[in-house]
């Protein structure tokens, strides 16, 4: 038998960009959606998204995959998060789900398709926690179509200075945006992958510059949570 995979949990914002995912590639309204991510949810149990609602399902066995997908009804449709594959799950559950698979909870991916981009410059944001704190800054806004289907660096951290900061029109380069993100006023998560990008002449790698993003993004966040419980 298959050990079941090792997963990360996965966040609510990444939920919503595979619910629009699903929608935008017509998967189908009737299937259910399967996320391939660690079975525990610490949110609402119930989100609404596009004037539907959702219950979240954390699921670590068949059975209980088998009892998320009797859960469903027309006004409520399950999201299953489950750390087991299609092997595992088989056919006849697989055939109700969207994409007839769990899908993969990919926030690069969710990142493109914000920008309705197929594709992105190579290292561009490779650390997944690193693409999560850029769509929890933009999540909500309206941001432009990536030319030619390409996501670049000068775009993407041109719309973070723009969405972020109200000064559109002002940094039309990554060099620029990324000035414009070291000065002192600029948000901290993104400061460091900024001044990294600035800082070309140092040839430091845009992953190491990435996974800075992502921990001083992590450290924001539960600053700004413990904050908040205070």
């Amino acid at each position: 038998m298959t050990e079941p995979h090792e997963v990360l949990p996965v966040e609510e914002l990444v939920i919503r960009a595979l619910l629009d995912r699903s929608a935008a590639k017509n998967w189908g309204r009737r299937s259910v959606l399967a996320i391939q991510a660690a079975p525990r949810w610490e949110g609402e149990r119930e989100i609404r998204h596009a004037d539907r609602s959702y219950l979240i399902w954390p699921c670590s066995s068949v059975l209980a995959v088998r009892d998320a997908l009797r859960s469903r009804r027309f006004d409520t449709q399950p999201i299953i998060l489950t750390n087991l594959g299609r092997e595992e799950l088989g056919t006849g559950i697989c055939e109700h789900l969207v994409d007839h698979k769990p899908l993969p909870p990919d926030p690069t991916v969710a990142l493109r398709d914000l920008f309705s981009a197929g594709r992105q410059e190579s290292q561009l944001l490779r650390h997944k926690d690193s693409a999560v704190a850029v769509l929890r800054q933009l999540s909500g806004r309206r941001v432009p179509p990536a030319p030619g289907g390409v996501l670049t660096q000068a775009l993407l951290l041109g719309t973070v200075v723009e969405q972020g900061f109200g000064l559109a029109d002002q940094a039309p380069t990554a060099a620029g945006s990324a000035g414009v993100l070291c000065r002192p006023a600029g948000r901290r998560p993104f400061r460091r992958l900024a001044c990294a990008v600035r800082r070309g002449a140092d040839r430091r790698r845009p992953a190491v510059a990435a996974r800075q993003l992502a921990s001083s993004s992590d450290g924001d966040h539960r600053g700004a949570a413990g904050r908040t419980d205070g």
